[in-house]
């Protein structure tokens, strides 16, 4: 393979990597594009750089594809408790105030996301830091989400184990207690604080968030550190947009400094601490939300999910069902889902349940949805959106009867089979998973394998049956497509 590629040929690809990935090229990069381009190019078995771009900028990339090249254009450096002053922030003064709330009101649910978490490091710091916050953890909800658009670091991620260099900002004391050392000379996060953390690929350009599926909604804190500086501007303040809706009221966004510009974040109080400036999502913030720059979709129904994108461990019983090892996420090239910028008079008590659901107000988000049943009761997308609900309070028998009830009132429907084979796995029930799992992935090949799905919002069939087939979720069936 040539070692200099024409300017021609790196300008075609910058765009590309741009618009699929959201990553910014600039000309003092260019080098490190053209370095993970190549390699890339090899893994795809391509002798010539000119020979494999068009193939890849010309048609839908595969899965395995976005995995090659996102592993080899992003750059994955990262360690435990990389912000200091952050950390401390949240363990001894806003994750303390967030839980003495919600003690007092009787509600022990908490939700974190570490977007762009690379291996795993961030992700963990925040599991660390819950678990010495909660002595009393098994009375709680909890969700930690880590997501990045590189699977091959979340792979590492889910399996815990790190070297020296990882844990270098780590107190020895801290690491023989929640990294205690292998036989190999590895340092494995401890079971109980690796099960409190789910890992997904997720795209912050192209995937939909806030989501109930996605576990991207009714969120506490983001930390989303050296992530945007790799974006324009105008797609960091997108993100920046996005984020703001998949926060509760008074929800933290955390960024790395050289990201914290007012001008990205216009919606966000900011807020400055001795050693760091974060970002706040004010208040009793209307149920409408911000201005975007970007025009939203109208009022719909919730997203059915993807299968399999997500690689971490299940933690029960922390909510939804759509983001632990074998499950199922939300189609790529989404918009989100929270609600329409300028809302119909009369959205319906499906949207309602789907806004309420997206602020983390369960309790009204299961009233409307039951005033959604009791006006169209032969409907199952209200069935399916019930059961998520009922899975994010943790009630997972309710949310498995109410699953089997959408297919009760269509057979057909596959959300509701991917959803509850999931669920069925939550449960160690592994064949009647499966069952689902066959049954989903037979429907599937009555769609168009290459289009966008309506019930499926934009996802592929082919996707969600690749995602099936990969994983094992179908119990090593052929593929006789």
């Amino acid at each position: 393979m040539a070692a200099q590629l024409s300017d021609t040929l790196l300008a075609k690809l910058s765009r590309f990597t741009a618009e699929h990935f959201g990553l910014s090229f600039p000309e003092n990069r260019l080098p490190d594009l053209e370095r993970g381009f190549l390699a890339a190019c090899r893994e795809f078995g391509f002798a010539d750089a000119e020979a494999c771009l068009p193939g890849l900028v010309e048609a839908p990339l595969s899965p395995a594809q976005e995995e090659i090249l996102a592993s080899a254009l992003t750059v994955g450096e990262t360690y435990f408790f990389r912000e200091k002053a952050v950390f401390e922030l949240l363990e001894n003064r806003i994750l303390p105030e967030l839980i003495a709330a919600r003690r007092a009101a009787g509600n022990k649910w908490l939700r974190l996301w570490s977007a762009g978490c690379s291996t795993g490091e961030e992700a963990y710091s925040l599991a660390i830091v819950v678990s010495r916050l909660l002595p009393d953890r098994a009375d709680w909800n909890v969700s930690i989400l880590g997501t990045d658009i590189n699977a091959r670091a979340l792979r590492k991620a889910a399996a815990g184990l790190y070297r020296s260099w990882s844990l270098r900002h780590v107190p020895l004391w801290q690491q023989k207690q929640y990294l205690p050392k292998t036989a190999e000379g590895l340092y494995e996060v401890r079971p109980d604080i690796r099960a409190m953390v789910s890992f997904s690929c997720h795209n912050l350009l192209r995937d939909p968030y806030p989501a109930i599926l996605t576990n991207t909604n009714a969120l506490d804190v983001i930390l989303c550190c050296n992530v945007l500086m790799y974006f324009p501007p105008e797609t960091a303040r997108q993100v920046g947009e996005n984020f703001y809706r998949c926060l509760v009221d008074g929800g933290w966004l955390i960024v790395s400094p050289v990201e914290a510009s007012p001008s990205l974040f216009p919606a966000f109080e900011r807020v400055k601490f001795p050693a760091a400036v974060l970002f706040r999502r004010p208040e009793l913030a209307s149920l409408q939300p911000p201005p975007t720059t970007t025009p939203q979709a109208g009022w719909r129904a919730p997203p059915p999910p993807e299968v399999g994108q997500a690689v971490g461990r299940t933690a029960p019983p922390s909510p939804p069902p759509a983001l632990r090892e074998d499950s199922v996420s939300p189609p790529a090239g989404g918009r989100p889902t929270e609600v329409a910028a300028q809302p119909p008079a009369d959205p319906g008590p499906h949207a309602m349940a789907m806004l309420h659901a997206n602020r983390g107000s369960l309790a009204e988000a299961l009233s409307w949805c039951d005033k959604a049943i009791a006006a169209d009761p032969v409907d199952p997308r209200h069935r399916y959106l019930r059961a998520c609900i009922l899975q994010e309070q943790g009630r997972d028998q309710e949310a498995a009867e109410s699953l089997k009830h959408s297919l009760y009132l269509d057979p057909d429907f596959v959300p509701a089979h991917l959803t509850l084979g999931h669920l069925l796995l939550r449960q160690d029930k592994r064949r009647e998973a499966q069952r689902h799992f066959r049954l989903a992935y037979s429907l599937l090949r009555n769609y168009p394998q290459d289009e966008p799905l309506p019930d499926l919002e934009g996802f592929t069939a082919a996707r969600l049956r690749y995602r099936l087939r990969e994983l094992g979720l179908i119990g090593g069936q052929e593929d006789e497509a």
